[in-house]
């Protein structure tokens, strides 16, 4: 199977990497992994829409990586054009980030209204949608009818491996790790 992977910010961040991992493993995936660009904002958008429209040509799969639902529609038409599927990680939308998290706009504003539009036509044009939590997979799928989704965990990085349980008492100590930045 070819796998082109879209946007990919961190190759190394375990959301995406589990995916492919999976992937390789499963299907013996060819993964074609296309970077995000670092630049000015200008350059960067030139560089993603062209190595987008062009550097993924030829796959049976295509995965837009969180934080990238602008640019859901243009793997979609790459997707079609190469007759693939496109699969959308939804884990982190443009309104949940832009105004719920980072409060860059207020609710009902009109970039807020634009925010909650790329989420929604993301998740029209995929043919499946991966989210972090079952929870939102529910709430995703009722908001957004007929749309396909699938629950998968983000996951951790390979060094936080679960340790041996040393016979824990009653009222005594559990050490947990939690892995995340607080978004």
């Amino acid at each position: 199977m070819k796998v082109g992977y879209g946007r990919v910010w961190d190759p190394a961040y375990p959301r995406n990497s589990r995916i492919r991992s999976y992937l390789v493993r499963r299907f013996g995936a060819d993964i074609t992994i296309n970077r995000r660009y670092e630049g000015t904002r200008t350059r960067r958008i030139l560089h993603d829409v062209g190595t987008l429209l062009f550097g993924l040509r030829g796959k049976q799969l295509y995965i837009l990586a969180e934080f990238s639902l602008p640019y859901a529609v243009l793997l979609w038409i790459v997707a079609r054009l190469n007759r693939g599927v496109l699969v959308v990680d939804g884990f982190v939308g443009q309104y949940e980030t832009m105004v719920e998290d980072w409060k860059k706009t207020r609710p009902g504003t009109a970039r807020a209204r634009w925010y909650s539009f790329v989420d929604r036509i993301a998740y029209r044009v995929a043919d499946l949608v991966l989210i972090d939590t079952r929870v939102r997979a529910a709430a995703l799928a009722e908001t957004h009818p007929g749309t396909e989704v699938l629950s998968l965990p983000v996951g951790a990085p390979a060094w936080a491996v679960p340790a041996a349980r040393r016979g824990a008492q009653p009222g005594g100590i559990t050490n947990v790790l939690y892995y995340g930045n607080y978004i």
